[in-house]
């Protein structure tokens, strides 16, 4: 074989690899509750682990910066009304946002359902493989990692409507 040859087959190959169009795979769903964080007050007993899981979900998709912040915020804001305390919804608030991030190669990082490698994800081809796995059975998940029922995904009734929310959260500085 020439010379020539022996340096433009592997390019030829690394051309024709690199076209093919492989989406990587979303894995199963799976929630680990709060992840580093305590799923419940040990003194008055309340619990915000699911709220985790609601959080989880939108972590386990990944997606857009603003759609990370909107989970936080959401997370922020389930934790503040189920507890009453604001304080402690910032503490994991920043938690979040600091420990987070999907440039970060943990279980818990933004897009934690697609593998470390796989970067964006399309939003079609992320939206196709939510619906294809049937999205997350986040009941389910409540159950077993907070021994909660599907009733604690709901606001509880003995709680406002309104309370401190991602506006009125405590030494928060909003930059997007």
């Amino acid at each position: 074989m020439p010379p020539s040859w022996r340096l433009a087959l592997p390019a030829l190959a690394f051309l024709l690899l690199s076209s093919c169009s492989h989406h990587p795979r979303l894995a199963p769903f799976s929630s680990d509750g709060c992840s580093m964080f305590p799923d419940k007050g040990y003194i008055r007993g309340e619990s915000w682990c699911s709220c985790c899981v609601l959080h989880d979900v939108a972590y386990w998709q990944g997606g857009s910066d603003a759609e990370r912040l909107a989970a936080d915020d959401s997370l922020l804001t389930c934790v503040a009304r189920r507890t009453g305390d604001s304080a402690m919804a910032t503490l994991i608030w920043n938690g979040v946002r600091a420990g987070g991030s999907g440039a970060l190669p943990t279980w818990y990082r933004w897009g934690y359902g697609w593998p470390y490698w796989a970067g964006a994800v399309p939003d079609s081809v992320r939206d196709r493989q939510v619906r294809e796995r049937g999205g997350a059975d986040v009941a389910k998940e409540a159950q077993h990692e907070c021994g909660e029922g599907a009733e604690a995904l709901a606001r509880p009734a003995s709680l406002p409507e309104t309370g401190p929310g991602p506006a009125d959260a405590p030494g928060r500085n909003r930059r997007r």
